[in-house]
């Protein structure tokens, strides 16, 4: 460090850039925006949300399917807020650990691949609600219809994804236990369907009417 430090002070003297610019280079690079992605504030507005969504997931379920899936009580909601309050990239990585600890409470693993697809990768594509209520958190949109519809379509992206990512591990790995005749995407499409698109009316539900409240909050802790 002391060696990559004493370069960038040569140079800097060599292109007449003060040296006190010489610090801000390397954080607004990598360090200072990921720091300010997870500041103490965040890490603990992430720890409830992820709290509070494996309590629902896993405690307080409607009905559970055989081969994994479950209908739940709104466990998807914290997981998108989250990334809704503070963007994607935190609402990926609450979203990866989240699908870690539903691996814990008796996940599947058959392969390497079909393990990345039914956990990280699909809980984490749930931050993408992040990227769709962007313009929100941005100011760009003050409207209650449309944050309200905004915080829909975060929904449907967000849990979408991770259709997706379900639908794509069944086909692969789980064929097998299509009924006779039935195509192995078929049977995948409806399995996940069974129980994702009632997670995704609840949540889109609950979120429409969380919208604005939820933009309000986010200003007054501004």
């Amino acid at each position: 460090m002391l060696y990559l430090h004493a370069l960038r002070v040569n140079y800097l003297q060599h292109t007449g850039v003060p040296l006190g610019h010489a610090y801000y280079f390397p954080q607004t690079v990598g360090g200072s925006s990921m720091k300010k992605k997870f500041n103490n504030r965040t890490i603990v507005e992430a720890g409830m949300m992820l709290a509070l969504a494996v309590i629902l997931g896993q405690f307080i379920k409607l009905f559970s399917l055989p081969f994994g899936g479950s209908v739940t009580a709104g466990s998807m909601i914290p997981l998108l807020l989250i990334g809704m309050m503070r963007g994607p990239v935190v609402g990926i990585t609450v979203g990866i650990c989240y699908g870690l600890i539903d691996y814990t409470f008796g996940g599947w693993m058959v392969s390497l691949v079909q393990w990345l697809l039914d956990y990280p990768v699909a809980f984490g594509t749930l931050g993408l609600a992040g990227l769709v209520w962007n313009p929100v958190r941005k100011g760009l949109v003050n409207s209650r219809w449309g944050q309200s519809l905004l915080a829909v379509a975060a929904a449907v992206v967000g849990i979408g994804g991770r259709f997706i990512s379900h639908f794509l591990a069944g086909v692969w790995f789980f064929g097998e236990h299509a009924p006779e005749g039935v195509p192995a995407w078929k049977y995948s499409l409806g399995y996940q369907a069974s129980y994702l698109v009632p997670e995704i009316i609840f949540s889109a539900f609950i979120l429409f009417f969380l919208a604005h409240p939820l933009m309000n909050f986010m200003k007054k802790r501004a």
